[in-house]
């Protein structure tokens, strides 16, 4: 009925389509999706703009320098932990112990320490967290008083 080079062709088109579906539907192809931003650059202009935006107050090369961390400190744990593509795989990679890190809690202490290495003077930041698994842990800064 079927060749073993048909069958073979079959598995791997099934395999293939999802991962070609996935990767045109990501969050990251437009830049923007919901809430989620996501900075191109150490040096991306709206991610700046978006910090410096929350208070009149903000200086603009405090918001340089947490734009900086913020993304150096993605990129170089990202580099670090072996960061699997999809955010579930590296919760598994992790809690089975083949990754050091990557949990949502150790992004948020990580960036939390770096952040407040900077002893920033017009920007003050928060940490929440909830206890509803729906919710995610993040760090948060805003202005100071």
């Amino acid at each position: 009925m079927f060749s073993d080079r048909s069958f073979l062709l079959e598995v791997k088109t099934f395999a293939v389509v999802p991962l070609l579906v996935l990767a045109l539907s990501s969050p990251w192809g437009s830049g923007r999706r919901g809430e989620l931003f996501v900075a191109w650059s150490v040096d991306d202009p709206s991610l700046r703009t978006q910090i410096a935006a929350l208070s009149p107050t903000v200086s603009p090369d405090e918001a340089r320098q947490v734009a900086y961390t913020a993304y150096m400190t993605g990129r170089e744990l990202h580099r670090e932990w072996r960061v699997a593509w999809l955010p579930g795989i590296q919760n598994f990679l992790v809690n089975i112990g083949k990754r050091k890190g990557g949990l949502c809690f150790q992004w948020a202490t990580e960036l939390l320490i770096r952040l407040d290495a900077l002893k920033l003077q017009t920007l003050e930041l928060h940490w929440a967290e909830s206890t509803d698994v729906a919710s995610k842990q993040v760090p948060s800064a805003t202005k100071s008083n």
